[in-house]
């Protein structure tokens, strides 16, 4: 449970929150509560929180609460950043149905991924499958495997799954997999085209073949609804700038408790062992790594940006996952609708399994419509040959008909 220390400084006076209900039928009245915890509403319309995400206002502060503390007195305070720590590894594994003991604080989606490259040992004549088009930190630390002469991964092969607007279907991954599979890795939602994979089905599949199943979960967690035991993940990595509302540098990755047996550790922290952290048995090198995943993290923690990260997890746990996915999942039904009958195309998928917070966008001159949504104080991002578009909750269907007045002005 998380402990209240209402009088520490890094724990301030409890404050009015929304408490949004699930069965509230006034959900978007709950939810423009919370637009002034984002003061860049009041300077544009941000629709690009798959590139990355604004700061809430409470994320702010507890960061400045952080430095200002650092800087100002002099008195220690390991023992209540520690908690902290904890309390934040308590908040992930709430949002995605996990325990506190699978989750790792990490800077970013790559190392957990990497820890999954390296831990596993593949070796030479053995593969691993990937969906194509597949954001490149779900690329490269598998590509990398087949450049290590060192480590008997030289020559591991790197198969790719064929996508279909981001699609992977779970028969796509069964046809690649044989008896040298030694890992399935994809991203939870395509970064370009917003298509959701089937995570349920091709968990389960893996479970079948005996083969470990990785996820890049960076375009969904903190939007979509997502319960890692239900799809059999064994590591699932995550960076927090995104849809977690998060400073860049904050990050987290889940591993499977019975998982964690199977991954070698190819680098080691000196937090990762008991002692350090009471700082008064240093000296003392018995190689006691903490039980769970807390021992595959490495180093000193960023502890500001990893303040910020736990009042946005609040946050979001605040107002609710299928809140948030049924509140983002209304702004883009709003877009496609007024986006029928125009030159423009959708080239997200819309079947509702695939569905995702991301919208793609095609049309003509893709250059000059994304300068033209820039100069009008609108921001998506150009992806891919698509103008990709990813409201969060707060966004409103003021600022979605704004972006389709600016497009169908376009000549």
């Amino acid at each position: 449970m998380l402990e209240k220390k209402e009088k520490s400084w890094m724990n301030p006076a409890p404050r009015k929150r929304g408490g949004v209900n699930v069965e509230d039928p006034t959900l978007r009245e709950d939810l423009s509560n919370y637009r002034d915890e984002f003061p860049i509403t009041r300077t544009c319309t941000f629709l690009n929180h798959a590139s990355r995400s604004p700061l809430p206002n409470r994320s702010l502060q507890a960061i400045e609460r952080f430095l200002r503390k650092s800087r100002e007195d002099g008195a220690e305070f390991d023992e209540e950043a520690f908690q902290f720590l904890n309390e934040t590894r308590e908040l992930i594994a709430r949002l995605i149905c996990a325990s506190p003991q699978e989750i790792a604080l990490f800077p970013n989606t790559s190392m957990g991924i990497n820890i999954a490259a390296r831990g596993l040992q593949i070796q030479q004549g053995e593969n691993v499958i990937i969906p194509e088009k597949e954001f490149p930190a779900n690329v490269f630390p598998w590509l990398n495997l087949q450049r290590d002469s060192r480590s008997g991964s030289e020559g591991v092969e790197v198969r790719f799954i064929p996508v279909e607007k981001g699609v992977v279907s779970p028969e796509s991954v069964e046809e690649l997999i044989d008896e040298k599979t030694r890992a399935v890795s994809i991203g939870f939602v395509d970064f370009s085209r917003g298509a959701k994979r089937d995570l349920e089905r091709i968990g389960a599949l893996c479970e079948k073949k005996g083969v470990p199943f990785i996820v890049d979960g960076m375009q969904g967690v903190g939007v979509l609804n997502l319960d890692v035991k239900r799809c059999r993940i064994d590591l699932l990595a995550c960076g927090g700038a995104k849809w977690l509302m998060s400073p860049h540098g904050t990050g987290f990755t889940y591993i499977r408790e019975g998982f964690q047996k199977k991954i070698q550790r190819t680098y080691f922290g000196w937090l990762a062992v008991k002692g350090p952290e009471n700082f008064e048995d240093l000296l003392d090198y018995s190689f006691k790594p903490f039980p769970g995943a807390r021992s595959f993290e490495v180093g000193t923690y960023p502890y500001h940006d990893f303040y910020g990260m736990k009042e946005s997890l609040i946050l979001l746990l605040e107002i609710g996952i299928k809140n948030i996915e049924k509140r983002v999942f209304t702004l883009t039904d709003l877009l496609i609708k007024k986006l029928e009958h125009t030159s423009y195309s959708i080239l997200s998928p819309l079947d509702t399994c695939h569905r995702s917070a991301i919208l793609s966008i095609g049309g003509k001159n893709l250059e000059g419509v994304f300068s033209s949504l820039t100069d009008a104080g609108i921001f998506v991002s150009k992806r891919e040959g698509g103008i990709r578009v990813s409201p969060h909750f707060y966004n409103t269907e003021e600022e979605i008909e704004k972006l389709v007045d600016v497009l169908k002005g376009i000549t």
